[in-house]
Parts: structure tokens; sequence; C-alpha cells
């Protein structure tokens, strides 16, 4: 097996093997090796899979609950659908 960054080992640890080392080298690709921001990115595709709600409303969600995505559904739901938005036909 070939052996991992530690950019990879840090985010494989924070998501408790949840995903996998190709999303985490995506992930990283995507941020400019940034790990925090990946890190981010990943939590936010996490929530976004669910189908809770669009992105904005899904990445107020996790800044809301400080990037606990347990705690962001549990706010989603807390909070109710989010308002349709107008929209100009």
């Amino acid at each position: 097996r070939e052996k991992n960054s530690p950019e990879i080992e840090t985010m494989l640890k924070v998501f408790c093997n949840e995903v996998s080392v190709q999303d985490c080298k995506a992930a990283l690709e995507d941020t400019g090796r940034d790990v925090l921001m990946a890190i981010k990115y990943l939590k936010l595709k996490q929530l976004l899979s669910l189908d809770l709600g669009d992105i904005n409303h899904c990445k107020e969600a996790l800044v809301s609950c400080d990037w606990d995505v347990p705690q962001a559904v549990d706010y989603v739901f807390s909070q109710g659908p989010p308002s349709p938005e107008c929209v100009d036909v």
C-alpha cells in the first residue's frame, strides 16, 4: 500500500475513514492543498449529499454549527426547509 501524505492522513482521521483517499486527494487539489478548506469542502459535500437544501442553506448550517455535520443536520431540520427564492419568469 502506498503511503498517504500527512495531509491525507489528517483528513482521514478527521472523517474517521468516512471518506476515501481519492476524495481527500480531489478535495486537496480543488482547494490548492489547503487542508482546512479541503475538510470544509468535504463536509459541505456530505451535507449536500443528504438533499437537505441548496449549497447556501447547507453552508449556513455548517457555519452555524462550527462545521459539525451531525449538528448541521439537526440545525437544518430545526429551521425547516429553506424559503423558496423569487424568480422572474
